[in-house]
């Protein structure tokens, strides 16, 4: 899509949709702070990264650094519908609501559910943002095929915290236990390395300073804590057998030892992360744990406060 066309778009887009008006003069870019990632500076404006990428010319989402001017405008209306899927008028898409009546966007209470009844002019990164919700997991809890699709007049079951957990961890543990917003920061700012923070039961992976990735976590117990300082991984094991005086379990993924025989490693025994819960290792997800482990390397410094 060229230019020219481009801007004639989106010109329609805010004419079709009051949604939009929020993305004035005040809000057409934004500024990369320190720590800031492409994930989530996507999330926070309902973009996907590849649209927020591609909206500015970004092949390598790593290589963003603070005071970079990031475009939101052209962004957003990569996800726009297409003209021909409306019925109406851009400018007759969504008729004014009076003041004293109900938001736009509300929900309906249903049961123990609240719902939301699609409107013509509607799209699912909007709708994230306007129900406070994560649009992946309002496409997952309502089984969207398509997720760009909506049909008007058809019913979504707005997404629980339970739901948003289970479609996606990533929005939950920014929204639910913000350990996004309120990250450590690095220790070293050079290369690749690893920040525990136990008091959050959270975990930071940076690379030159920059958050890469922050997740959940499990570390140990008030009888049997992590221990604290600045270590580096010793060891890794893809999988593996750990036993102790109470304990045997069998096929641990991805094993990261960072002090003696503490270590970070997947868990598949339990899913209460963001509790103290084990013998002094680190537990993670397995998936998360893969994560970190094609992170780091022999070398890679753990700080653990």
């Amino acid at each position: 899509m060229n230019l020219k066309l481009m801007r004639l778009l989106l010109v329609a887009i805010i004419g079709a949709t009051s949604s939009m008006l929020a993305f004035g003069a005040e809000q057409s870019t934004h500024i990369v702070q320190r720590g800031e990632t492409i994930y989530r500076i996507a999330l926070r404006y309902g973009l996907s990264p590849d649209e927020l990428m591609s909206a500015n010319n970004i092949e390598d989402p790593h290589l963003i650094h603070s005071g970079l001017e990031l475009n939101l405008i052209f962004a957003s209306a990569a996800q726009a519908p297409p003209p021909d899927a409306q019925t109406n008028p851009p400018a007759q898409a969504i008729a004014p609501t009076a003041p004293a009546q109900q938001p736009q966007n509300s929900p309906v209470v249903a049961g123990t559910r609240q719902q939301y009844i699609v409107r013509r002019g509607d799209f699912l990164t909007q709708l994230g943002i306007d129900l406070d919700t994560s649009w992946i997991a309002l496409a997952g809890l309502n089984k969207l095929e398509a997720p760009y699709v909506l049909h008007v007049g058809s019913t979504l079951l707005i997404p629980q915290r339970a739901d948003v957990e289970l479609y996606d961890p990533k929005y939950a543990a920014w929204k639910y236990f913000d350990i996004f917003a309120h990250q450590p920061g690095p220790r070293v700012g050079v290369g690749r390395e690893i920040v525990i923070l136990l008091d959050a039961q959270a975990i930071y992976a940076y690379e030159n300073g920059v958050l890469q990735n922050a997740v959940r976590v499990s570390t140990g117990k008030k009888a049997t804590p992590t221990v604290k300082g600045d270590h580096a991984i010793w060891l890794k094991r893809r999988s593996q057998t750990m036993s102790g005086d109470d304990y045997s379990l069998d096929n641990v993924e991805w094993v990261m030892y960072f002090y003696r025989d503490y270590a970070i490693h997947g868990t598949w025994w339990h899913t209460n992360f963001g509790q103290p819960m084990s013998h002094g290792c680190v537990n993670l997800t397995n998936t998360d744990a893969q994560w970190f482990y094609e992170f780091a390397s022999i070398g890679t410094p753990v700080h653990v406060r």
